[in-house]
């Protein structure tokens, strides 16, 4: 009982190291696929950022991934473990499978959380997107959705989360797994050294940039849909957004992703391992 329940505690831990790592750059993400109009590129959008907002313009909506993506990590890590046991071994298979399942399961968790964030960190950019209230708070947000679009609005985006995050977190789990089976060594219990740690930074970066090259179409999607209350459906958003450059509107920003994606998921794993061990120590002492 006591180990299942580490595994959502070391996700929680994990979690709040990746959003203060990487929120900053997420906002450039953010702007970048739903706002083509307003930047040029990754170094435009930085720029105009800080001339324009500062520092705190890229930690606009930060309250809710860190308190509602840290309790997604929470949920994933711990769903991903004891989904675990009901395979046999610790395959890349079963990583897979696990990793899918637990994505699935928080996509329900993500998609509001996720939706109050996009509409902070675009509020005020332009005339155009839906979201010219000056929001607080990503409560604030949330509540401003339901009062005038219901629970519908709230929804807005939740079949694009699930569609994104299950085989995102079944690559995620898998390609950490196969890593840390053979490039990147990495036990499963003692104290974590400095090549241990090394290693887990290493192989939770590359897990976090394979799983966001994979799925990032459909991400810029949900963005932009979440974003812009113009769009019908997903099937609309994505009529327009080929309409207006083809192919290269779902790829919009995937440099800052993928920049982003390495120090954020390596901080998360590395996250996870120190606080696993930490626990394991305690339970050693006191139980």
């Amino acid at each position: 009982m006591a180990e299942s329940l580490s595994s959502f505690s070391s996700g929680l831990f994990g979690g709040v190291a990746g959003i203060i790592v990487g929120h900053p750059l997420d906002t450039v993400k953010i702007r970048l696929q739903t706002q083509s109009d307003v930047y040029s590129g990754m170094i435009d959008c930085c720029k105009k950022t800080w001339n324009r907002e500062g520092g705190k313009g890229f930690f606009k909506g930060m309250s809710s991934p860190l308190y509602g993506v840290s309790i997604i990590n929470c949920v994933v890590f711990g769903a991903q473990s004891n989904m675990m046991k009901l395979f046999p071994d610790d395959s890349v298979r079963s990583n897979f499978l696990s990793g899918a399942g637990a994505g699935a399961f928080q996509a329900a968790f993500a998609s509001p959380m996720e939706l109050a964030k996009t509409q902070m960190q675009v509020q005020g950019i332009s005339k155009t997107n839906g979201c010219e209230t000056k929001y607080k708070s990503s409560r604030a947000a949330i509540a401003n959705i339901f009062k005038h679009r219901g629970m519908i609005g709230v929804c807005r985006g939740f079949h694009l989360t699930l569609l994104r995050d299950a085989p995102a977190f079944g690559i995620y789990f898998a390609t950490y797994t196969q890593l840390t089976h053979t490039i990147f060594p990495v036990k499963d219990e003692g104290q974590l050294n400095t090549r241990e740690f090394v290693c887990a930074f290493m192989a939770g970066g590359i897990a976090g940039v394979a799983s966001w090259a994979f799925t990032y179409p459909i991400d810029v999607l949900k963005s932009c849909l979440q974003a812009d209350f113009k769009y019908k459906g997903a099937l609309d958003c994505a009529r327009q957004l080929y309409k207006a450059g083809r192919l290269k509107p779902f790829y919009r920003g995937i440099g800052a992703t993928l920049i982003r994606a390495f120090p954020v998921n390596a901080a998360t794993f590395v996250g996870v391992q120190v606080f696993d061990r930490f626990q394991e120590d305690l339970r050693h002492k006191w139980l």
